[in-house]
């Protein structure tokens, strides 16, 4: 028989972890996550920030290429038209 069971919580008085020291433990490792959570938000923050400002970029060329091409194929049948017309060669 152990000596907990004998002389019951006397004995062990070394071993035992206070309740208020155990909440101190819990409570900083809880404190760091959080801290660490925060960190990360920001930094998600600052991506999603980041590819917005590259998404209204990357909007804005898409638009400017439409117009482009657009504009191209317009060329492209005024070109078609005046060679079936005769008006240029296509040399």
């Amino acid at each position: 028989m152990g000596n907990w069971q004998r002389e019951r919580k006397s004995a062990c008085s070394s071993h035992k972890l206070r309740e208020d020291e155990l909440d101190e433990i819990v409570y900083s490792y809880i404190d760091r996550i959080k801290i660490l959570a925060e960190e990360n938000l920001l930094k998600v923050d600052e991506f999603i920030s980041k590819w917005n400002n590259r998404k209204r970029d990357y909007d804005k060329d898409i638009y400017r290429y439409r117009l482009e091409i657009n504009q191209l194929k317009e060329d492209v049948k005024e070109y078609a038209k005046q060679l079936a017309r005769k008006l240029i060669n296509e040399n």
